[in-house]
């Protein structure tokens, strides 16, 4: 996901169900790791996303004001 985030390129959400859920941009991606092991391993990641509805085909990008996925 970092990989694609701010690129612009727009991509299929799909959820575990097999849903489709249109087409969005990752903007950008947050990470919080928490509770470690000895060895600094996190045994715990969070991921915050920012994501844009690319909307249909005309390009247009509208904003999603959502919380933790």
């Amino acid at each position: 996901m970092r990989l694609r985030a701010g690129n612009g390129l727009p991509m299929m959400m799909v959820d575990g169900l097999g849903w489709v859920w249109k087409r969005w941009v990752i903007m950008r991606v947050e990470e919080h790791k928490s509770y470690f092991l000895r060895d600094g391993a996190p045994r715990k990641i969070e991921f915050s996303l920012a994501l844009k509805s690319y909307g249909p085909d005309t390009g247009s990008l509208a904003s999603f004001t959502g919380g933790l996925l």
